[in-house]
């Protein structure tokens, strides 16, 4: 595989993001991102006050019923990606071990079923913390696609601007669209699947009741993007 630079053409953005602390770009599919239903550059600006947040970074730190700490997983797909720059923190599997990722450590993959949560490392804040991350295999029933996190990210964006909290129907019927679900208690082994599978159930439930009150699966269009 060649090396990823994260210069491939973009699709959608670039969408400017809590406060311009965050910057998101869609990117073309290459011969680097194979396989692939979505690609994503993301930059967390090093310098901004939000990135010193690092797990409070309101990207990271969603307040939901089934998520605390916000971890979640995919049951279908494959997450990668590689660091360009800076310091990327990473909460991950059912012992939710904390872990900083670097451009030194190449391409990294988060498999299906592991739990996981980014967040930016508050102590780099003498440059951004650029990843490009992608979802694969594209041969799945419900992949993550561009509509999917474009949506994800301008409604948690506006509305945490605006000081107001996500819709929670919304985030239940967007998230339950591309096959993931939270987590909790990731550490409690003796819970076993209950710890997806009662968040999985209940957003199924809101799902469910986001279609019958008209809620769109994705209500942004890229029209919207900035």
């Amino acid at each position: 595989m060649a090396a990823i630079k994260g210069q491939s053409p973009v699709v959608c953005g670039p969408l400017v993001l809590f406060h311009r602390s965050l910057i998101v770009e869609f990117l073309e599919p290459d011969d680097t991102t194979p396989n692939s239903t979505v690609v994503i550059k993301v930059t967390f600006k090093g310098q901004h006050a939000n990135t010193k947040l690092g797990k409070a970074h309101p990207a990271a730190s969603l307040d939901l019923p089934w998520r605390a700490p916000p971890l979640h997983l995919h049951f279908e797909q494959s997450e990668s990606f590689v660091m360009l720059s800076g310091r990327l923190g990473n909460t991950m599997g059912w012992d939710a071990k904390d872990r900083v990722f670097t451009p030194a450590d190449g391409v990294n993959e988060i498999p299906p079923w592991l739990p996981h949560n980014f967040w930016p490392d508050p102590t780099c804040t003498d440059e951004d913390t650029v990843v490009v991350l992608w979802a694969h295999p594209e041969a799945t029933p419900s992949p993550m696609q561009i509509n999917f996190f474009e949506s994800l990210f301008l409604l948690l964006s506006e509305k945490y601007e605006a000081g107001q909290t996500p819709d929670f129907l919304q985030l239940c019927l967007s998230q339950q669209e591309v096959a993931t679900a939270g987590v909790i208690f990731p550490t409690a082994w003796w819970l076993g699947p209950l710890r997806w599978g009662v968040p999985w159930i209940m957003q199924s439930s809101m799902a469910q009741v986001a279609r019958w009150c008209g809620y769109k699966v994705f209500p942004f269009e890229s029209s919207k993007s900035v």
